[in-house]
């Protein structure tokens, strides 16, 4: 076989050297791992160009005829390839069924048996001469109608791997847009090379400009190869599902790569995923020595705590290998899910349960006591028939009643603060007041974040101050300060002495003889707490106490 030399050769060579090198590069780097249409697409082009430069260098027409021949096993599987190749790419693979694959290839492998048998139909090619361009012999072909027909055929499976793409840039996230846009102009130009050629509007003719254009194809596989880390980094077929899910979702590689993302997973590696894929895990976490040490585990499912700008936040967290078809360990899938609001209510009800428990116990030793001492009153009112003791027989029963009905407020504390909404308070205070005699002024408004608990707090402020300040009137003060909702409830009875002040919201604290439970106000600041509020007491002048209560807006 006689060869000559051209300079138009060493592109088609280079084109053809650079595809069968990233062929064998994906190959492997990524065995095994659905890469099949990548490496199809590299080998055929990579032939095609070998082909076309070996049909150039041939002296003799049967041989630049017979290298025609085979350029044609690359020509009808390149547009086809094409297609399952972006298929799987933008998640599509479920298409690829064997009945589609068949129907598919039907038409590419009857127009190789007529490129094969063109000397007995001619409907390939209906003449071949051989004329000179600029130094070199080139094939000059009429075209036969079983090759516009394939012309037909290639262009609708080209538009239709186009409309995919297209289509594709439209959901994927933007990392996958810049993979998906360099793939598509791998596509667009070689095609319009080879429209330019079919039709007649090749600058160069009759030199075939396709595989020439399949240099621009190289060049958008190269650069999502080695710039954007196409083989590393495929989109999934979710359609954006992972995308709008609130837990955070890291997919690894062997190597402890970043190879997918949510954009829930920004709060966990302080970076856009789009930013942070393709990188290693070890130097997005590097200032999280901590939570590093469990990516670096191939399986996890336990609570952590991560500190985010001085906040602790708390996360289900669950590591898990990934396999190929063949079992074979090709990275793992990170999932944190945020449990931090159901953290704060566990420990919150855990909490507040065990104060129930220790006020359901005080209740219950109380009026048992209660009621032992009403029982030996009685007894001694049957033997000295003395009225004095049914009086003191009947203050005990009102103490039990009372505490009795504490249980109410006392359960308000369970549930208080785990959902709030908005309170006008105003209106609270004069929904409380109608239920007493005494004289309550109220200025001002605000609305708040509580919940119906509020009105035992209220409650329980008032009651106080008529029932052990001895008040008759009560001035409420409501006042706004930034993010802050005041209420005073400033009364005019006998006041607070000064050396219990900081004791009067503790569990079971009790002052005089008119003291009560010791409940009231501890379960008062207790949902106060729950709302992420304070309570507080001063001195009236000239006499009397006033509470001061802090809620948000």
């Amino acid at each position: 076989m006689q060869l000559e030399f051209h300079v138009y050769l060493i592109p088609l060579i280079m084109v053809s050297i650079i595809s069968i090198n990233l062929a064998l590069f994906a190959w492997r780097s990524h065995p095994l791992r659905n890469i099949y249409p990548f490496v199809a697409l590299a080998i055929a082009i990579s032939w095609w160009t070998f082909g076309y430069a070996m049909e150039l260098s041939c002296v003799e027409v049967s041989h630049k005829v017979l290298w025609a021949k085979l350029e044609y096993f690359s020509i009808v599987a390149v547009p086809i390839i094409w297609l399952f190749f972006t298929l799987q790419y933008v998640g599509k693979k479920e298409w690829l069924t064997k009945r589609n694959v068949l129907l598919l290839s039907l038409e590419p492998i009857l127009i190789l048996f007529l490129v094969l048998t063109n000397e007995y139909h001619h409907l390939i090619w209906e003449s071949i001469e051989v004329v000179t361009v600029d130094s070199i012999s080139v094939l000059n072909i009429s075209h036969g109608i079983a090759f516009w027909m394939h012309v037909i055929y290639s262009y609708i499976i080209i538009l239709l791997t186009v409309f995919i793409l297209v289509h594709a840039l439209f959901y994927l996230s933007p990392l996958y847009r810049k993979q998906c846009l360099i793939l598509l102009i791998g596509v667009l130009v070689p095609w319009i090379g080879n429209a330019m050629y079919a039709f007649g509007l090749n600058p160069i003719a009759p030199l075939d400009i396709t595989p020439l254009a399949l240099l621009f194809s190289v060049f958008a596989a190269s650069l999502a190869v080695f710039r954007f880390r196409f083989l590393e980094i495929v989109p999934i077929a979710r359609e954006m599902l992972i995308e709008g899910i609130r837990d955070a979702i890291i997919v690894l590689d062997e190597h402890n790569k970043i190879v997918d993302a949510n954009p829930a997973a920004e709060e966990i590696l302080g970076m856009p995923p789009e930013k942070s894929i393709g990188s290693f895990i070890d130097e997005i976490m590097k200032g999280k020595r901590d939570l590093l040490q469990y990516f670096k585990m191939n399986r996890v499912n336990e609570e952590i705590t991560i500190k985010n700008d001085g906040t602790m936040r708390y996360y289900n967290m669950h590591i898990s290998p990934l396999y190929d078809k063949h079992g074979r360990a090709v990275g793992r899938l990170v999932i944190l899910r945020d449990i931090t609001r159901n953290k704060k209510n566990e420990e919150k009800i855990k909490r507040l349960n065990e104060e129930l428990k220790l006020i359901n116990k005080i209740m219950r030793h109380d009026i048992a006591t209660d009621l032992q001492i009403i029982q030996g009153l009685l007894e001694l009112y049957k033997d000295e028939n003395d009225a004095e003791l049914i009086q003191k027989a009947m203050k005990r029963v009102e103490k039990s009643i009372k505490l009795i009905q504490r249980m109410r407020d006392a359960e308000a504390i369970a549930t208080s603060g785990l959902e709030l909404k908005e309170y006008d308070i105003k209106k609270v205070i004069e929904d409380v007041a109608k239920n007493y005699h005494a004289e309550i002024n109220i200025s001002g408004d605000c609305t708040i974040m509580a919940d119906d608990a509020i009105f035992s707090v209220v409650d329980n402020i008032i009651r106080n101050a008529i029932v052990h300040g001895g008040t008759d009137r009560i001035d409420v003060k409501i006042e706004e300060d930034n993010s802050i909702c005041r209420i005073s409830f400033a009364d005019y009875g006998r006041g607070i002495p000064d050396e219990i002040k900081d004791k009067i919201f503790h569990e079971r604290f009790s002052y005089g003889e008119g003291g009560g439970s010791g409940l009231g106000l501890y379960i008062v600041r207790k949902i106060i707490e729950g709302y992420g509020g304070k309570i507080y007491v001063r001195d009236n002048e000239p006499k009397g106490t006033i509470f001061i209560i802090e809620l948000k807006k």
